[in-house]
């Protein structure tokens, strides 16, 4: 070494726990093991919500079409995306078979 000393810049911990720098980091690259996980909707509610909230099916009908899903195979990650496929282009009216389904699931 040549004697020269590094300085710590004033005002900046330089502390090299995780605690400390977790404070100066960005959200995003935050330690998140503390927060809730319950922050975001399983794939049933959010598949739940679209049948009832945008398609506006009843709460019995909804449930219905999902358990027969989920009866037939079809995993709990998958379930928005075959309710989003089956309903078709549902904004023009057009039905790529969950009208079917739900009124199978009505009787």
């Amino acid at each position: 070494t040549n004697g020269a000393s590094v300085m710590p810049t004033p005002g900046i911990s330089h502390s090299t726990t995780s605690h400390a720098n977790n404070h100066y980091r960005p959200a995003h690259t935050r330690d998140l093991s503390t927060q809730s996980h319950n922050s975001t909707p399983n794939p049933k509610e959010e598949t739940q919500s679209f049948l009832q909230n945008t398609l506006r099916y009843p709460p019995t009908i909804s449930n219905g079409i999902i358990s027969a899903l989920l009866s037939n195979g079809i995993p709990p990650s998958s379930l928005l995306s075959m309710v989003k496929s089956l309903a078709g282009r549902y904004e023009v009216g057009e039905d790529g078979g969950l009208v079917a389904l739900a009124a199978s699931v009505k009787k």
